[in-house]
């Protein structure tokens, strides 16, 4: 999961710095409660950047910081947010590029009788 940055947060006016690993059985029940999302889902949601996902998150992550924040009052400035992978995750991506690639090399590769 990624590193994630809120320059000025528009629900509690602070910066934030969070590092998500992942969320644990009590935040997935919040989730599931919040946006009627399990752990999969949520999990995937991200990709697509799911504004339901995104504010269940920043519902997480501010209680992890011991800010109570509601789901509905949940805001992102996407000029100020910023999600990047970690290190780990850029390496495994290019490992599975790089596999893709050669895959694909081999099944373009003229076959010889």
């Amino acid at each position: 999961m990624p590193n994630i940055t809120i320059k000025e947060c528009m629900t509690c006016h602070v910066e934030h710095r969070w590092f998500f690993s992942g969320a644990d059985l009590k935040e997935l029940r919040s989730v599931k409660r919040m946006v009627g999302m399990n752990g999969v889902d949520f999990a995937n949601a991200f990709q697509v950047m799911d504004p339901e996902a995104l504010a269940a998150l920043m519902v997480i992550l501010h209680a992890r910081d011991k800010i109570k924040v509601g789901i509905d009052d949940v805001n992102i400035d996407f000029d100020d947010f910023d999600m990047e992978m970690t290190d780990d995750e850029k390496r495994q991506v290019a490992e599975l590029e790089a596999e893709m690639k050669a895959a694909a090399d081999k099944a373009q590769a003229p076959k010889i009788s």
